[in-house]
């Protein structure tokens, strides 16, 4: 499983396609905004990410973030926030203020954006003075792009780490059925590539009985042994400021119930060629 969770969760919002799932990603175009205009500025979130959600049948998904605009004391509000996409939200999420010399002022805001589906969307705001006049609307555009992951699933054995076909749980949702742990001290390991992405090389690192890792270099769809067995005992000797009468020795017995073997799994974008990497944990279930 991916970072040390003990299920494979692929992270984002899903955006369901035909009968295709698709976590998606949301990127703000950036807008050049003249500063000195009413002394308003924004920003916005590059690289958004998205929720920890799935996606059903009955539910519908996407990504979002925020925009943050930053005010002057002349014209300190914003307000009336639009889209001209109805397939994304967007909402007046914050109000910043700051204080000197006991005096408070507003010195900010964000406008949150979520995106349903693909597409582009214009999002503008009203900006208005310390009187609540309206004196200008601006504008940005935020862009909503399919992404998908560059691995399609990866097997140990018969068990998918990630990318297992999906399965409704007791809340009803939509869930991949990987596996928690395994009882196969052996198996074969297969990877498989989304469309776009190749695959370069993958590292295995297993953990001796000491505890000491082990990284190996292994193909595709060949068999790998996980690691199975960490046991030994770990004496600590401490010696006490106060004389000798006063040392001591402790000694720990490990046996640990769940043992983990790491994939290192490295590969490229055909198209962009940019080479990425990606990990995920199997874990051996030591019954001894």
């Amino acid at each position: 499983m991916k970072k040390s969770k003990i299920f494979s969760v692929i992270s984002g919002l899903l955006l369901a396609v035909a009968v295709a799932i698709i976590p998606m990603n949301v990127k703000a175009d950036w807008v050049n905004v003249d500063s000195d205009s009413y002394g308003i500025s924004y920003s916005y979130d590059s690289q958004i990410s998205p929720l920890s959600s799935y996606i059903t049948s009955k539910q519908t998904g996407g990504g979002g973030g925020n925009a943050s605009i930053y005010v002057t004391s002349q014209y300190p509000y914003v307000s009336n926030v639009k889209c001209n996409n109805k397939k994304f939200k967007v909402k007046l999420t914050q109000k910043r203020f700051q204080e000197y010399d006991g005096t408070k002022s507003v010195s900010g805001y964000s406008i949150g954006y979520y995106a349903k589906k693909k597409g582009k969307a214009k999002i503008s705001f009203d900006v208005l003075d310390k009187d609540g006049k309206k004196v200008e609307t601006k504008s940005f555009t935020v862009t909503a792009k399919e992404y998908t992951y560059p691995i399609k699933y990866v097997k140990y054995g018969s068990q998918y780490v990630t990318g297992g076909p999906l399965k409704e749980n007791d809340k009803g949702v939509l869930v991949e059925n990987n596996m928690a742990y395994t009882t196969k001290k052996s198996g074969k390991l297969k990877i498989k590539m989304n469309k776009g992405y190749k695959l370069d090389k993958i590292e295995v690192t297993t953990y001796k009985k000491n505890g000491m890792p082990v990284t190996k270099t292994i193909k595709n769809n060949k068999k790998i042994s996980v690691t199975s067995a960490i046991k030994g005992t770990q004496v600590m000797k401490y010696t006490s400021p106060y004389g000798a009468s006063n040392n001591y020795t402790e000694s720990t017995y490990h046996n640990p119930m769940m043992l983990s073997t790491r994939l290192y799994i490295y590969y490229t974008n055909k198209k962009t060629k940019e080479k990425g990497t990606d990990w995920y944990y199997i874990y051996f279930y030591n019954k001894k």
